[in-house]
């Protein structure tokens, strides 16, 4: 896990050169920062679909839209992400409602330091007028990141993408820590290459070799486990939601609430 450490701190950190080059942020830069390769497919929705380059924003920004319309039809006065790379979910969320998210405190947690360097660059070059606060996110010892959420909020979002992948067994502390939070409502979306745990329909298969045999074995386990207690309930699931040409990492959506 060190490798991926360093991999992960180095692919952010270019992000960060690469943007110090950018006078003005557009939405291109924002996103794919890290990433100009062309893919010929994504998958989207079950459904594995061939594109061409021209594709690729269009199918990212649909990729979003569930969070999109949440963020547009709720008021939700803190949200969070864990596992946030460089940013760019946030930043994009911050670039689109840049009226909306004007009294919304967000929290972006991230592991590797160079991704909160990089972060803290494009907050401060592009977004210094948001409520943005960047902390180290550990998602094996999580209970100091909690811990600067203190206040009392009405309503929480917390997101995942394609970060949880990156632990192979959550453990219990994780989800005590996000059920402790003080809040009135509390909704969690996740998107995790997770498919395989839920259904056989899934078009992901577990990785049990090579170098995503790490990958998260246990989040719909827990999940449920909880549900099954009446602590929270899964309000949707969404096999296979999206995922740029590669099956073996397509994310799944889970949405789920704390049950008051």
């Amino acid at each position: 896990m060190n490798n991926i450490y360093l991999e992960y701190n180095s692919t952010w950190l270019k992000v960060k050169n690469k943007l110090e080059y950018v006078q003005n942020i557009n939405i291109y830069d924002l996103i794919f920062g890290e990433d100009n390769s062309i893919f010929n497919r994504v998958i989207s929705n079950g459904k594995i679909i061939n594109i061409d380059d021209s594709e690729k924003l269009n199918y990212w920004e649909k990729s979003r839209k569930y969070m999109i319309d949440n963020l547009d039809n709720n008021d939700y006065d803190l949200i969070v992400e864990l596992g946030s790379g460089y940013g760019r979910n946030i930043f994009y969320y911050l670039y689109q409602f840049k009226n909306k998210l004007i009294n919304t405190e967000i929290i972006s947690g991230e592991y590797t330091q160079g991704g909160c360097d990089t972060q803290n660059y494009i907050k401060n070059k592009f977004f210094n007028d948001s409520n943005l606060k960047i902390y180290r996110f550990d998602y094996n010892n999580s209970k100091d990141f909690f811990l600067n959420i203190s206040n009392k909020y009405k309503n929480i979002l917390i997101l995942t993408f394609w970060s949880i992948e990156q632990v192979t067994y959550l453990n219990d502390d994780f989800f005590n820590n996000i059920l402790n939070l003080k809040c009135d409502k509390l909704k969690v979306i996740n998107i995790e290459p997770i498919g395989w745990q839920i259904s056989e329909k899934s078009l992901m298969k577990e990785n049990k070799t090579g170098y995503r045999s790490y990958y998260n074995k246990n989040l719909y386990i827990k999940l449920k486990e909880l549900e099954n207690k009446n602590v929270i309930k899964i309000n949707n699931i969404i096999l296979d939601f999206f995922n740029f040409d590669e099956i073996q990492s397509s994310g799944t959506l889970i949405e789920w609430e704390k049950i008051f």
